[in-house]
């Protein structure tokens, strides 16, 4: 296993999900790629206009998963 990439989203599993793939990673020594997930009901004219803010919150969101992440392994 050369890749693992991992789908979180808005849902509390996210965090245990994030955790799991990192662990199997360091296991295998695999590359670990992380990507939001998230569902949407826009329109193609909303989503032009918003592909800015989604980008940036969703960012955020695998941010502050990684952080808890790393927090969790300095307890």
């Amino acid at each position: 296993m050369k890749n693992i990439l991992v789908p979180i989203g808005i849902s509390p599993n996210g965090k245990n999900t994030l955790t799991y793939a990192i662990t199997l990673a360091k296991n295998y020594k695999a590359s670990l790629f992380v990507m939001d997930s998230y569902n949407t009901t826009m329109t193609p004219a909303h989503i032009s206009s918003a592909k800015k803010v989604i980008h940036e919150q969703n960012l955020n969101r695998v941010k502050r998963r990684f952080n808890q992440f790393k927090m969790n392994l300095l307890i």
